[in-house]
């Protein structure tokens, strides 16, 4: 399984935030048998350099960024070569979560797509680890005392000239995402029928589908 990550990680915030994320990052690549691709072969570049991003850092959240670089270092997995017809005919998605404007002139939106389709085409199964950010991939709502949190961006698709359909690369924002396809879009805390639950949480058939209202 080939593994990309968001550039959104990266962006400044709270010390609790980026260790958080990066610490569920590290964890999900030692639970689960991800390849992460060398972070040079799509996100270090124009606008994201992680020395600068690690000097702002707190010593908890900087050693949990020097943990995911040595998890990244470890499987030293390169992004396929790109073949003759690897350009993405079709995508969905990519803009609502990688226009990221603090990057300048980077166009995550291209960068992403580009290195999603050359991985789809060397037939591995691709993953993204994101993290939540409000007004791009989760929406908050407040009711009484409680913030709810929905999902607006659970997948993104490319289809490959030459390839039929459309392949949906998950978003994955927590482990569970990885075992319950379907709690990328829904609370990843709902029980199921994957874990013997007496009062399942009973998955629509079509889930996956925009036109299936999420309550």
């Amino acid at each position: 399984m080939i593994g990309f990550l968001d550039p959104a990680l990266f962006l400044p915030r709270s010390d609790a935030h980026v260790q958080q994320d990066l610490e569920f990052v590290n964890r999900v690549c030692q639970d689960h048998p991800i390849q992460l691709i060398r972070l040079e072969d799509y996100l270090i570049g124009s606008g994201l350099h992680l020395a600068h991003f690690e000097k702002g850092l707190g010593l908890e959240a900087r050693q949990a960024l020097q943990q995911l670089q040595r998890t990244v270092n470890k499987t030293n997995k390169s992004l396929p070569k790109p073949a003759t017809s690897s350009g993405s005919a079709w995508q969905k998605g990519f803009k609502q979560m990688f226009d990221l404007t603090p990057f300048k002139g980077a166009d995550w939106e291209k960068r992403m797509a580009d290195a999603v389709v050359r991985a789809v085409l060397s037939g591995e199964e691709v993953v993204i680890l994101v993290c939540k950010k409000a007004n791009r991939n989760i929406k908050i709502h407040s009711s009484g005392n409680c913030l709810l949190e929905e999902v607006t961006r659970w997948a993104v698709y490319v289809q490959p000239n030459g390839q039929k359909g459309p392949k949906r690369i998950r978003c994955v924002h927590h482990k569970r995402n990885l075992t319950e396809e379907w709690t990328t879009r829904f609370d990843w805390r709902l029980p199921s029928p994957g874990n013997n639950a007496t009062h399942p949480f009973c998955v629509p058939d079509e889930w996956h589908e925009s036109a299936t209202q999420a309550h």
